[in-house]
């Protein structure tokens, strides 16, 4: 085995698929590569400065062509992230509305209805569907925004399990 070649290689030839995820289009490795990318951002808590210059990177990484599927997908993911926090979090202080447009999308996401999603975010001016288009920043920074506003609920604050009857430590037991 060469040096550049991967170890499942077993052809004997250098492996040379060295693609990115975005540029190969597979939908589930580019939302895998998406989820991980915004999970890294929000932990940490990068701000909207860093989150544009994540976007303007992804947006180069894909091909051309498939640039308004890749921002769908990137919004798609980045809703469902948002989505999930908002339940193990508090509303913000003098919290607002979501914008109508992030609001009629989120609300699609959260009932896992891609196709009205999808009408929703390829409504409107075609020149506009990339991750550098002002629909995915307003629609991003929105996001971003309100979940570094809502405080996390800590974990005491859930109950703690209960014991079982039989539970040899419980101290109805002793």
């Amino acid at each position: 085995m060469t040096e550049s070649q991967h170890p499942d290689d077993t052809s004997g030839s250098p492996s040379t698929d060295l693609t990115h995820p975005l540029a190969r289009g597979d939908l589930r490795l580019a939302q895998d590569f998406l989820f991980t990318k915004i999970s890294l951002l929000c932990t940490r808590d990068a701000d909207l400065q860093e989150w544009a210059f994540e976007m303007r990177s992804l947006n180069g990484l894909c091909p051309p062509p498939d640039r308004p599927q890749q921002a769908f997908l990137f919004a798609y993911t980045l809703a469902r992230y948002w989505s999930a926090h908002r339940t193990r979090s508090l509303p913000p202080s003098g919290s607002k509305e979501l914008s109508p447009f992030t609001a009629s999308f989120v609300d699609a996401v959260e009932h896992e209805r891609e196709d009205v999603a999808k009408q929703v975010w390829f409504a409107g001016d075609e020149s506009d569907r990339g991750l550098t288009g002002v629909r995915a920043w307003n629609f991003t920074a929105e996001l971003v925004v309100d979940a570094r506003d809502r405080p996390v609920l800590p974990d005491n604050c859930t109950p703690p399990p209960l014991t079982r009857p039989y539970d040899p430590n419980s101290a109805e037991d002793k």
